[in-house]
């Protein structure tokens, strides 16, 4: 009755247990009380208007280990002077602040469970990039054994990427893809080109003059100043005029959305296989999520992909 009231839901199975240590001394009392239950299954949502606030499905998917039970040490003090002094409501406010803070801050527990306490709520990426590093897998590593020994959560993943920090790598990629097709070019004219651009590397002379060429068709009114580097003895001259045309030329270059979305989408399911091949995480427990391509992202520097927790 206790449960329909003040979590909504009734109960369809479970059995509890509890180990009580009461301690009274000049009348003041020292208790604790370790609760353990055992295979809890919500029933039928009801409508209470004492029901807290807060994600009950969630709270016990949290609280619930691998052999399906809960268990938790509920301390309570007090004196039995005071009139307002009420052992049921003690305990059930120690309950709830237990079960705010576990709801309020999921990553925390599971961070704990694998003997970590590291922010695992999001998962970094260099910018530009959709590969794991070493130590986003070893992020992922505590994240996966938090879900293995919580197996009624779910892990929700919202592939993301940021213009702020992202774009100007993009950028870059898509400037080297501009000047490989020029070479592809050249080359199919006289029948000697590979099968495709991807496959041609520039050396670093090719490179600057592809870039110059390709700088003085963009800007012709600064195309004098590729031939004053080309014909410039002192290499700081033709130095600062290709990392110029090479920032003048990627900031010319819009936002693709396109690419922004693909990073995004391969970030996300790169965390998704890595978790689901070197974490043993069933995939019906991941979920990839709607995709965000923002201005920049929540932290200064970080390109970020937030991770979130749901009960099944």
């Amino acid at each position: 009755p206790y449960m329909a009231q003040f979590a909504g839901y009734k109960i369809d199975k479970g059995t509890i247990s509890l180990d009580l240590n009461y301690k009274i001394t000049r009348r003041n009392l020292e208790a604790n009380n370790q609760v353990i239950i055992d295979q809890l299954t919500l029933g039928e949502e009801i409508d209470s208007p004492d029901a807290v606030s807060i994600p009950v499905k969630l709270a016990i998917a949290l609280l619930t280990d691998s052999n399906g039970n809960i268990d938790l040490e509920l301390p309570i003090s007090g004196s039995l002077d005071d009139p307002e002094f009420n052992i049921g409501a003690l305990v059930g406010k120690v309950l709830l602040n237990l079960v705010k803070k576990v709801v309020l801050s999921p990553f925390t527990l599971i961070a704990s469970l694998a003997g970590s306490d590291e922010d695992l709520s999001q998962a970094e990426f260099a910018k530009g990039r959709n590969v794991l590093s070493v130590k986003q897998k070893q992020r992922l590593d505590s994240i996966a054994k938090g879900l293995n020994e919580r197996p009624e959560l779910q892990l929700e993943v919202r592939g993301a990427a940021y213009e702020s920090t992202d774009w100007p790598v993009l950028a870059d990629t898509l400037l080297r893809e501009q000047l490989n097709q020029r070479k592809w070019d050249e080359l199919n004219e006289d029948g000697e080109a590979p099968a495709t651009p991807l496959e041609i590397e520039l050396p670093l002379g090719e490179y600057e003059r592809l870039l110059g060429e390709l700088f003085s068709e963009k800007f012709p009114q600064e195309a004098d100043t590729f031939a004053s580097a080309q014909d410039s003895d002192d290499p700081k001259v033709s130095a600062g005029f290709y990392n110029m045309a090479k920032e003048k030329l990627r900031e010319s270059t819009p936002v693709n959305e396109s690419r922004m979305k693909l990073l995004a989408k391969t970030r996300a399911e790169n965390i998704s296989e890595y978790l689901i091949e070197k974490g043993g995480i069933s995939h019906d427990r991941i979920f990839l999520m709607d995709l965000l391509i923002l201005p920049s992202p929540p932290e200064e520097g970080l390109s970020s992909v937030p991770l979130t927790l749901s009960a099944s």
